[in-house]
C-alpha cells in the first residue's frame, strides 16, 4: 500500500503522459477548491476557440515567473488567441492567451484526503517518510516468518529419537543454523521512483 502510493502516480504519468497540478488560488472557485489536484492531460485541436473550455497555459511576460495557471476561455480571438477569465474573478483576464501557451486541459480533479496523500506522497519528505515505513515493515515482517517456520519444524525433530540422539553425538553446524535467517535479516532492496511532486498550478487574479 506504501509502495503503491509512491508508484501509482508515476505509472499514470507513463501510460498518458498527464501531468499532476495542485491549485494554489481562488481564481477558479467553485469549480477547483485550493489543494485539489488537476490531472491535466495533453490538448487536442484548437482549444482556445472552445469557449467556455477550461485550459492550463502559462503563463508569459517580463514580470512572471511562467508558472502555469487552469482558467476558463472567455472570448476566442479570430487570430488564434483567446482571452481567459477565472470563475470567482469579476474581469477577464487583462492579456490574450496565444496557443503557444497552452499546456494541456483538465482531464479529472481530485479533491479532499485524496488530493493531500497524492500531494504529500510526491513530495520529498514523503517519498522519505512512506520508504523509511515500507521498509521498516519489511524488516520486522520476514524474521517473524523464519521464526514460524522454525517452530513448526521442531516438533518432528522431538518426535524422532534418532535425530534427538544424532544431534547430541554430532552438533550442527552453526552456519547451518543462522544461514535461513541471513537473507531475512537483510530483505530485498528497496528503490524509490522517479517520480516528480505535483507541481503548484496558480491562478491569475
Amino acid at each position: 500500500m506504501l509502495l503503491a502510493l509512491m508508484v501509482l502516480p508515476f505509472a499514470w504519468k507513463l501510460a498518458t503522459g498527464d501531468q499532476f497540478l495542485t491549485v494554489t488560488s481562488k481564481s477558479m472557485q467553485p469549480t477547483y477548491m485550493v489543494g485539489d489536484v488537476v490531472v491535466m492531460q495533453r490538448a487536442d485541436g484548437d482549444v482556445l476557440a472552445d469557449k467556455g473550455q477550461p485550459v492550463v497555459v502559462r503563463m508569459s511576460g517580463a514580470s512572471s515567473s511562467g508558472a502555469p495557471y487552469v482558467h476558463r476561455v472567455e472570448q476566442p480571438l479570430s487570430d488564434g488567441r483567446a482571452y481567459l477569465k477565472g470563475d470567482n474573478n469579476a474581469q477577464r483576464d487583462p492579456l490574450p492567451v496565444s496557443p503557444e501557451q497552452v499546456l494541456g486541459v483538465p482531464r479529472a480533479v481530485l479533491a479532499g484526503p485524496l488530493a493531500s496523500i497524492l500531494t504529500f506522497s510526491q513530495s520529498i519528505l514523503g517519498r522519505v517518510v512512506l520508504g523509511g515505513a515500507a521498509l521498516a515493515l519489511l524488516l520486522v515482517k520476514l524474521p517473524r516468518r523464519t521464526s514460524a517456520s522454525a517452530a513448526a519444524s521442531a516438533p518432528e525433530s522431538e518426535s524422532d529419537p534418532e535425530s534427538e540422539s544424532e544431534s547430541v553425538s554430532e552438533p550442527a553446524d552453526v552456519d547451518d543454523v543462522f544461514s535461513p535467517l541471513a537473507p531475512a535479516l537483510h530483505g530485498p532492496a528497496l528503490h524509490g521512483t522517479g517520480v516528480e511532486p505535483a507541481s503548484s498550478l496558480r491562478g491569475q487574479s
